[in-house]
């Protein structure tokens, strides 16, 4: 029983530690803590825990389009070009998998439409595509073991028409520690010795 009870304890250890790498970093990351009435949009300054470009961050609740995720969510390119930011702490040396939701603004051209993303001191954009539906991009960053700034902006044509995004996450990407591995498996093999060790008693006597 004692045995059995520390194989239990050593999985539910690596249970513990997938559960706490799976947790999304970015607050907000689907726009829902924001109050924006069904097919209604507004510009604001800022949003939960999103600081907003010079030109804010327009929120859009069932207008040009609906949310890959819940019911609201952001445009950048508001009256131009604009962004949003928020700071996520890190781990040193630990890979984080950033995700997030784009999808051209229906009825735009695609040149009108673009995003770029930061993430401490890596960048890149979202793919160029030529339709209207959600696509998710994802992409793995290291942290640096300090706040990094995550942000978001609207590229292209500076026209109020732009790209949509939702649903955006940081994960960290954790794997169970060595020894966790190493003392669930040292109980297991005490856990078979014991019992071939049984056996082998079983057939000498």
């Amino acid at each position: 029983m004692f045995k059995k009870s520390l194989i239990a304890l050593a999985l539910m250890g690596a249970a513990v530690t997938a559960n706490a790498a799976s947790i999304n970093l970015v607050r907000n990351g689907s726009f829902e803590a924001d109050t924006q009435s069904d097919h209604t949009w507004n510009n604001y300054s800022n949003l939960i825990y999103w600081r907003g470009g010079s030109r804010g961050i327009e929120l859009r609740n069932n207008v040009a389009g609906t949310a890959s995720d819940g019911t609201n969510f952001v445009e950048l390119d508001t009256t131009g070009n604009s962004s949003m930011s928020q700071t996520i702490n890190t781990v040193l040396g630990r890979e984080y998998l950033l995700s997030f939701d784009f999808t051209n603004r229906p009825g735009t051209t695609v040149s009108t439409n673009g995003l770029s993303w930061n993430f401490g001191a890596a960048s890149g954009y979202a793919p160029v595509v030529d339709d209207y539906v959600w696509h998710t991009f994802t992409t793995t960053v290291l942290g640096t073991g300090s706040t990094m700034i995550l942000e978001f902006a609207a590229i292209n044509t500076s026209d109020y028409l732009g790209s949509s995004i939702d649903n955006v996450s940081v994960v960290a990407e954790t794997p169970i520690p060595a020894a966790v591995w190493l003392f669930g498996t040292g109980i297991a093999s005490l856990f078979g010795f014991g019992k071939r060790k049984k056996m082998n008693n079983s057939v000498n006597a």
